[in-house]
Order: structure tokens, then C-alpha cells, then sequence
């Protein structure tokens, strides 16, 4: 008695110390904490009736004649306990699979009925005494009916093992070992059990299988970001694996701190770590259901699985009312705050793995926004960032095929009327996106090396169009520059090497760049520019009066062209202030004895003003659309 009673007592305070730690412990889902805290319980419950039941065997004369009512007591217990931890372990797989919150009540009817058929049958087992019963010398019998508990076991085992085994993708390996590891001591122990009812070792197995779930399953610190407290990117991966796979719908509700790494560099590590942690608190205190991930720097991204729509509404009011001042106030501090919220639904809004890892880093960094400090954006936002990605791919894999095309824009000397350039134009012809224009993926790739590529990939398809003898009345052709282009201190070689290679004079190649470039801190392209010049490459200053210009820097630079960009003068056709700063501009530009393009001419009416005003050449749709290289030399081409 002594050591049975002795192996109880460790059992019991083993236990105890895996109850409370999961307790502590952090978990994405309350639910699946509790059901695991229960399953546990029920362990703890168990060993008490188990030293009880030993306790009132050894000591039976002390308690006379209540003897047998006491010990059939405890004995229920302990079947009421070994009935239902079969059904909470059952439970709690279904958790980690990430599928409990997605079934419908019926399931759930369906699932425990045999758990409470069992429980029906311990309750009345005073009354029948099938399951077990005692005799005047106290010695324990098992009844004809106790195979059904285990029968039921064996279900719930079995039902168990089902749903690891269906859903074991929405598990990670540790976790799926756990598992496995905790079924099969609770089957091995319970099997010897059964077998040799006189060895008591089924709650040893029970007490192993829960040091196998808490060591390898709950005790996630590789899923806790060490600075937040909160959950990281991987648990927040994981999240969605196990969501996507179990059909669960839920709400994501992004909060990014814009300015919180500027705002704290003045602060001290420590200082910055309870900041972070204090909103992780915060957070928390808002919905106890919220599953909150710290996945990038300054971005929370907070879950509400299966939840109604009015619980979004209210979480989406109280990070308003919290985030309501300019500066955010902590212990005492105050820290400016620009904060954007986006709201998303999934499956509704966010239907695959990428787009969800999307909106993770997901900022919309709008300046213009009338909000000011504080932003809250919902899905259609999304649109447009699942479209960039979707061009950007596009380009990608344009350059990767070389299928991407360049077109030819024709520029016209008014004087002559004959062709004297071409502009390079490029265009995206993707089979699910179909035609993408420049205006819309050059923007999205000019801070990248894409832009590099592109620039190299253009600047090859002109030299092998110059190398046509129908080109020999073109002089050059434009080509853009972006500023990500400038700063390549090899982009002159790169350039050079291409032209060698097909045998183009570099003086057919006019480089574009902006006036943005052009009047900005020189010292950042300066070198490249120069090496350009060398080169033989010559410029031209293209969007003129659309930006800031420093014109005094603008009259050190040498520019073959100064291209007029056509939003000035289509302002002009109809504002007598537009026109006005347009003909005092180009009386400027005269002095910087560089050649005039004016864009966008499409009109006779515009044709014929600016002629008037001295242009010396246009580009525009009244000559010609830009067209594709075999059109082109059809048309413009030296017959």
C-alpha cells in the first residue's frame, strides 16, 4: 500500500506542477489551454481518489461501517474521471489540429454521446453495480459492463488518432511527435491496465502522456517573440496553416506603428521591450478570444477565429478610443504615435497563404490620408497590394522569358516634318493580367534591382533595332534613367559591354532622366553620370515643370533635350496663367541651348501653339501612338 500510495503522491505532484505551469504558459487559443488544464485535472482528481481509496483500504477500521460507502465514492470518482479524459484528450487533438471551432454543433452532439452514456452508467453503478462493486472484506471487483468504459476509450482514442492523422499538415513536427508520443504511452499503459487489473499503472501512463503534451506541444518558446511577449511569425504561419486546413473563418485586424522605431531610439532596450509588451497587454485586455502576433517590427496582427461580425466592430472602436491622442502615454512617457489599422475577413478578403503573409506587412504609408496620426483601412485596400504583387511577378517573369515588349515612340522635328528620334516604351503582355503600362509597374520596382535589369533589358532590344538599316534615318533613341539606376557605380560598363556587343555608337543613345534627378543632391549620381558622359552617352531632361527644379543648377548641366512634360500644356489650352509660365519656361529653356520636346501634342489646336512658341520638336499621338518594333520600322522605318 505504502508504495502504491507513494507513486501517487509523485503522480499528484507532477501533475500539479504541469497544471500550473499551463497556467502560466502562453497559448494562441484559450480553449485549447483549458481543455489541456482539464485533461489534467481530471488526472489530479484521479490520483487524490486513488491515495484515498488506498488510504481507506489500509485504514479501513477507522471508518467502521462507512467503509464500503467510501471507498464505492472514490471509486466513482476515479471512473467518472477515467471516463471523461479519453473524451478531453479527443478534445484537445481536435484543438491542436486547429478544427474544434470549425465543426457544427451536431458533430459535438454526436461526439460526446458516448461519453455521457458512459458517465449515465458510473452514476448509476450504486444502483447495478455492472461497472465494479466491493464486498464485506473490501476487496474490488470488476463488473460484466466496465469493458464499455473501455470500449469508449478506445473510441475516443481512436477518434483521436483520426484526426491526427487527417489533419497532421496543420500540426508542426515537434507538436505531431508530442502527440504521437503522449497516445502512445496513454494506449500502452491503458492496454496493461485492462490486462492486469492488479497492476495500477495507468495514471503513471496517463501522468507521462501529460509531460509529453506540455514539453513538446505547450511549451512553445520557439513561437514566442522574446521582446513582445506575443506570438511571432512563425506561430502566426502556423495559425493560418492550421485555419486554411481546417476551413475556419476568421478576422485579422493589422495594427502597424509607423514612426515606432524613430520614436524609439532615444529609448533604452528595456524601456522599448515593456513598451511593447504593455500593448501586447493591452491588446489582450480588449477580447480574452484574441490571438495576438508581433510578426514584424512595429506591427501586432490581431485574430479572432469563428467570432460575429459585432466583435470586429467592437475591437476595431476600442483600438480607436485606444489610440485616440497623438501621443500614446506609458509609465512616464509620451510617445508620439502614426498608427494604420487594416481589417481583413478570411476567407472572404484573403484566400490564400501569400496574401496572408501579405497582410502581415502590410502598410499603406499614405501621407494625404485626412486621418492623420491614426488610419483604419479595411479589405479593398488589400486590392490593390495583392495587384502590385501580381505586376510585380508579371515583370519578373517578363525579363526571366525576355517576352516583355518594347514599343517606339516617334520624335518629330516641326521644321522639317521628318522623324529625327524614337522613345523606348516598354510593355507587359501577361496572359492573366493582360496589357500592364509602365505608368503602373515602373513605380513599383524604381527603388529595386528590377529597375536594373529592365534598364539593361531595354537598352539591348534598342541596340539590336539600331543595328536595322531602316533605322539609319532615326538619329537616337530616348531611353529612361531611374534614379536606382544612377547610383550603380558599374551601370556605364554594364552599358557600354551591350553596345560593344552589338556595335552601337552610344551617341544613337539619348539618355532620359527627371527633373527630380536632375535638381537633386548631384553628389549621389554624380559619378555615374560622368562615366556616361565619357562614354559618349548624351541627356535629356525629361518631366520638366512638374517638379522643383534648382534652375540655376539645371543651367550647369549640359542636356541635348528638354522634354515639356504634357501636363502643362493641356493646362495651358484652357488657363491663361498655365500659358503664360509655359512660353516664360520656354524662353528659358531657349537659353540653356538645349532642344525643346513638347509631349502629349494631340490636338491640331495644340499643334499649331506650339509651333507657335518656337518648339523644335513634339511627340505626341497627333504623329503617331508608340507602336511595336515591326510597326515601326514599317512605318518610320528608311525605305
Amino acid at each position: 500500500m505504502i508504495t502504491k500510495t507513494a507513486f501517487d503522491f509523485c503522480a499528484f505532484f507532477v501533475l500539479a506542477v504541469c497544471f500550473f505551469t499551463g497556467c502560466r504558459w502562453k497559448r494562441e487559443y484559450v480553449f485549447q489551454r483549458t481543455i489541456l488544464l482539464c485533461f489534467i485535472g481530471l488526472n489530479m482528481i484521479l490520483a487524490m481518489m486513488s491515495i484515498l481509496n488506498q488510504s481507506i483500504l489500509y485504514f479501513g477500521w477507522k471508518f467502521g461501517e462507512n467503509a464500503l460507502a467510501w471507498l464505492e465514492v472514490t471509486k466513482m470518482v476515479a471512473y467518472l474521471c477515467n471516463a471523461a479524459m479519453p473524451t478531453f484528450f479527443a478534445s484537445y487533438i481536435l484543438c491542436v489540429a486547429g478544427i474544434a471551432r470549425a465543426r457544427k454543433k451536431w458533430f459535438y452532439n454526436l461526439f460526446y454521446t458516448p461519453f455521457l452514456f458512459c458517465t449515465g452508467l458510473v452514476l448509476t453503478n450504486p444502483i447495478h453495480h455492472k461497472l465494479f462493486h466491493y464486498v464485506v472484506n473490501h476487496d474490488y471487483y470488476r463488473g460484466s459492463w466496465a469493458g464499455i468504459l473501455f470500449a469508449m476509450a478506445v473510441f475516443y482514442t481512436g477518434a483521436g488518432i483520426y484526426f491526427l492523422i487527417r489533419y497532421q499538415k496543420a500540426m508542426e513536427r515537434q507538436r505531431m511527435i508530442g502527440m504521437v508520443g503522449a497516445i502512445c504511452i496513454a494506449v500502452l499503459f491503458a492496454w496493461i491496465q485492462f490486462r492486469y487489473s492488479y497492476i495500477r499503472v495507468e495514471l503513471m501512463g496517463v501522468t507521462l502522456a501529460c509531460l509529453a503534451l506540455l514539453l513538446n506541444v505547450e511549451l512553445n518558446m520557439n513561437d514566442i517573440d522574446t521582446r513582445s511577449g506575443c506570438f511571432n511569425r512563425r506561430a502566426f504561419q502556423a495559425m493560418a496553416r492550421r485555419n486554411e486546413i481546417a476551413k475556419s473563418k476568421y478576422f485579422m485586424v493589422s495594427v502597424s506603428f509607423m514612426n515606432l522605431i524613430e520614436n524609439t531610439r532615444h529609448l533604452d532596450q528595456d524601456t522599448e521591450t515593456r513598451l511593447l509588451q504593455h500593448l501586447g497587454r493591452r491588446f489582450q485586455r480588449l477580447n480574452a478570444a484574441l490571438q495576438i502576433y508581433y510578426c514584424t517590427r512595429g506591427t501586432f496582427v490581431l485574430v479572432l477565429v469563428n467570432k460575429e461580425e459585432r466583435h470586429l466592430t467592437r475591437l476595431i472602436q476600442d483600438l480607436t478610443e485606444m489610440f485616440a491622442s497623438e501621443q500614446y502615454e506609458f509609465e512616464d512617457l509620451k510617445v508620439p504615435v502614426s498608427v494604420e489599422i487594416c481589417q481583413a475577413r478570411v476567407p472572404e478578403d484573403l484566400n490564400t497563404m501569400y496574401q496572408i503573409n501579405e497582410f502581415s506587412e502590410f502598410h499603406v504609408n499614405d501621407a494625404n490620408d485626412a486621418n492623420g496620426h491614426f488610419r483604419v483601412y479595411d479589405a479593398t485596400v488589400l486590392h490593390k497590394v495583392k495587384r502590385d504583387n501580381d505586376v510585380e511577378l508579371a515583370l519578373r517573369r517578363a525579363l526571366e522569358e525576355r517576352t516583355l515588349e518594347v514599343v517606339i515612340q516617334p520624335i518629330i522635328d516641326l521644321k522639317s516634318g521628318n522623324i529625327v528620334a524614337g522613345e523606348a516604351l516598354t510593355r507587359i503582355h501577361d496572359p492573366n493580367l493582360g496589357t500592364i503600362f509602365p505608368g503602373e509597374f515602373i513605380p513599383l520596382v524604381e527603388g529595386t534591382n528590377q529597375i536594373v535589369r529592365l534598364g539593361e533589358y531595354v537598352l539591348e532590344e534598342v541596340c539590336k533595332l539600331l543595328q536595322n538599316e531602316a533605322m539609319d534615318n532615326v538619329s537616337y533613341v530616348e531611353i529612361n534613367l531611374a534614379p536606382y539606376q544612377l547610383i550603380q557605380t558599374d551601370l556605364a560598363k554594364s552599358f557600354i559591354e551591350i553596345m560593344e556587343r552589338y556595335g552601337i555608337n552610344p551617341k544613337r543613345i539619348n539618355l532620359e532622366i527627371t527633373e527630380t534627378v536632375a535638381s537633386d543632391d548631384m553628389k549621389n549620381y554624380e559619378y555615374t553620370l560622368q562615366e556616361l558622359r565619357k562614354a559618349g552617352f548624351t541627356f535629356s531632361l525629361d518631366d520638366f515643370g512638374t517638379g522643383y527644379s534648382n534652375l540655376a543648377r539645371l543651367f550647369h548641366m549640359e542636356f541635348r533635350n528638354i522634354k515639356i512634360d504634357k501636363s502643362l500644356l493641356w493646362d495651358s489650352m484652357e488657363n491663361e496663367i498655365s500659358r503664360n509660365f509655359l512660353e516664360s519656361m520656354i524662353q528659358t529653356i531657349h537659353h540653356m541651348n538645349a532642344k525643346i520636346i513638347q509631349e502629349g501634342v494631340e490636338t491640331r489646336e495644340q499643334l499649331e501653339y506650339v509651333t507657335e512658341q518656337g518648339i523644335d520638336l513634339v511627340q505626341g499621338y497627333i504623329f503617331s501612338k508608340p507602336l511595336s518594333i515591326p510597326d515601326f520600322l514599317r512605318k518610320w522605318g528608311k525605305s
